[in-house]
């Protein structure tokens, strides 16, 4: 079975990246030499090719896969069940998990829970209004 092509989620991992970069896409396809037009054609139906696409992953440091919501890890580094269990702790009748130094809280957890359960495509949205929110702050 062949995977279907979702352009919304290239045009939103798109923003996403942009947004966090804190540049434009139109200095994001200047910059790697595309067509300014790339975004508008996504949403008219073009199916950018794999040249394309893979420049805009190298500009982010990023892979395809991200790029395509293929996979939720930014660039190609796989996280291991050795790497969760040396970075996170906490116990079954403990209020908070710790990741590295930092404790979570019950809230925080439920955050992460809810976050987990949406569709990629919601999560990158989520991402992107709680970085707007943080940076208004």
């Amino acid at each position: 079975m062949k995977p279907e092509f979702n352009s919304e989620i290239l045009i939103n991992k798109i923003d996403l990246l942009c947004h966090q970069a804190g540049i434009t896409k139109t200095k994001l396809f200047t910059d790697c030499g595309l067509n300014k037009n790339v975004i508008s054609n996504l949403k008219n139906g073009s199916v950018p090719s794999v040249d394309k696409i893979a420049i805009i992953a190298d500009y982010f440091n990023c892979s395809i896969d991200y790029l395509l919501g293929r996979s939720e890890m930014p660039n190609s580094q796989s996280i291991t069940t050795g790497d969760i269990n040396n970075n996170i702790s906490g116990d079954n009748n403990s209020n908070h998990v710790n990741v590295g130094n930092n404790q979570l809280s019950d809230d925080t957890k439920t955050l992460v829970e809810m976050i987990q359960d949406l569709p990629l495509l919601e999560r990158s949205k989520v991402v992107v209004m709680i970085d707007e929110m943080r940076k208004g702050a």
